[in-house]
């Protein structure tokens, strides 16, 4: 039995193959070593359940040169259309790797997709006021300004005045989005007038040397309770461009802490491979739990049986 291969039937839609060993054209010169044409006929032939016979004599399941049997048989049922169809399909699976690295060069994967887990973690209320740096096309500006209500306002926030046209064109109708042309170093914003600050995609951008200063200026803009959000692209999950244009968590959390704010939550956004930061300043945190102590101080001493 050297040397033979055994096809044995598990479903009209699987087999093993049992490899034949390293003598068998020595053992048989008729045999045919294994190739992936041959398994797709056999494939084929199974789904269509006509089971192939051995020449010959012999029982089902026995031993036999499948592929010598299969060959000619398979070749003239098999139509023309249907070899090219399997011809693309190898073609568009071996591009899956190349096409999978570029989806993930630049622009990274799905950040978008997970606006609802975005919009959910930013809680936001009818009339707050926002600073979207980095506005770009007003895609999120516009998600938020439903949540906000009309008696908010959005400052959608760009360093060109081409964005900000564009931005003005595409926010027609949203009257709380209000397009700004900003400076590099700043968002000339008035101290403690915005809820939230809103970075998606920007921050890569922001001069390397200057990211603390900027992370600060954004702290005075926001109000006591406010908070700060980022997004970016996970630097270990990015590839091939994808690189420059990705940021570090944890470096990013101690420049930010660096500028006086404290992070609150880190978290990749649901089938994506970008980041969510939330940010707050500590000051807030701090009036809270001492609030938090002199209640519970309080309720302690009304009911002391309660301790």
């Amino acid at each position: 039995m050297a040397g033979i291969q055994r096809w044995h039937h598990h479903s009209a839609h699987s087999l093993i193959i049992q490899g034949a060993g390293a003598n068998a054209n020595r053992s048989n010169p008729a045999h045919k070593p294994f190739d992936h044409c041959s398994f797709v006929r056999y494939t084929l032939c199974m789904k269509q359940n006509k089971k192939p016979q051995p020449e010959g004599t012999g029982a089902e399941g026995q031993p036999f040169n499948a592929l010598r049997t299969i060959k000619p048989r398979m070749e003239d049922k098999m139509s023309k259309c249907f070899q090219i169809s399997m011809l693309l399909a190898v073609i568009g699976l071996s591009s899956m790797p190349a096409l999978a690295q570029r989806n993930s060069g630049c622009g990274g994967r799905g950040y978008r997709e997970a606006a609802d887990q975005v919009i959910r973690r930013l809680m936001l209320k009818e009339g707050q006021v926002i600073a979207d740096v980095g506005a770009g096309d007003g895609w999120w500006a516009k998600r938020m300004a439903d949540k906000i209500g009309a008696q908010g306002v959005i400052h959608a926030a760009e360093i060109s005045q081409k964005k900000v046209d564009t931005l003005k064109k595409n926010c027609v109708g949203t009257p709380q989005i209000k397009p700004r042309l900003i400076p590099l170093d700043g968002t000339t914003l008035p101290e403690d007038s915005c809820d939230l600050a809103f970075i998606s995609k920007t921050y890569h951008h922001f001069d390397k040397d200057g990211q603390v200063d900027y992370l600060r200026h954004l702290k005075q803009i926001i109000k006591p309770k406010g908070k700060l959000v980022i997004i970016e692209l996970h630097s270990a999950l990015a590839t091939g461009r994808g690189k420059d244009h990705a940021a570090m968590p944890g470096l990013l959390a101690r420049k930010a802490e660096e500028a006086g704010w404290m992070l609150l939550r880190c978290e990749l956004l649901r089938g994506s491979d970008h980041f969510m930061a939330t940010f707050v300043q500590p000051e807030s945190v701090i009036k809270k739990l001492a609030r938090a102590q002199t209640n519970q101080k309080r309720e302690q001493s009304q009911n002391p049986t309660s301790r």
